[in-house]
């Protein structure tokens, strides 16, 4: 933040000795105050450097312990589909990453792009150790809440229930400046930690997202 206000004052400066266009000088001010990956944007919260998606600090009483990016390779070009953010109870210690307990762990997806919804899903779906009958009821439900596509900007919230065994889904849609949101449960062992575990366990989905949570234990 002391960084950001620095060059914040710098450019100020420059503005004013150089007496630059009023054009010029908005692109410069916009350029120093979108800080990548610097607590900006929305106050308190922090913005994914690669995608400039904004995560609040804290969500349904969890607290922010990482963000970063998916990357997907589509031909010769990596394509940043969406930012993820997992959060959870405060430790002292980095636990290990898909023991944060039930009904204490959230992982946001906000897409960057649009994406249909059978490709999403299928990926979601790719988990290990869970009996086929729960993964298809996964891929059931999830495509019931999500229709046809997403949408840049959509958001998809997956968290364990309290005292459950299954993962509780919320897919949030935007259209024409307007949000709306489903929300649905699936039971089934072993669904929850199979699903952290694509973010969570290497080799991960969003290798961003674990350099970025060892990263905040470290500090």
């Amino acid at each position: 933040e002391e960084m950001a206000a620095l060059k914040l004052e710098d450019a100020k400066e420059k503005i004013l000795k150089w007496k630059w266009p009023l054009g010029v000088a908005c692109v410069a001010f916009s350029l120093v105050l979108v800080w990548p990956g610097s607590r900006g944007g929305v106050s308190g919260s922090f913005v994914e450097p690669k995608t400039g998606i904004s995560f609040t600090d804290t969500f349904d009483g969890k607290k922010l312990l990482g963000a970063g990016v998916r990357v997907k390779q589509i031909g010769p070009l990596p394509v940043n589909v969406y930012a993820v953010a997992l959060y959870g109870g405060a430790k002292k210690k980095l636990p290990a990453l898909t023991a944060f307990g039930s009904g204490k762990r959230t992982l946001r997806l906000v897409f960057a792009r649009g994406v249909g919804a059978s490709t999403i899903v299928d990926a979601l779906a790719s988990v290990k150790d869970v009996a086929a009958p729960v993964k298809q009821d996964f891929k059931s439900t999830m495509l019931s809440l999500i229709g046809t596509s997403l949408r840049k900007g959509d958001a998809i919230h997956l968290s364990c229930p309290a005292k459950a065994r299954g993962l509780r889904a919320e897919v949030v849609t935007t259209k024409a400046a307007a949000s709306s949101s489903k929300t649905a449960t699936v039971d089934g062992k072993n669904l929850c930690d199979a699903v952290f575990a694509l973010f969570l366990v290497e080799p991960s989905v969003s290798p961003a997202l674990l350099k970025d949570i060892r990263r905040r234990y470290d500090n």
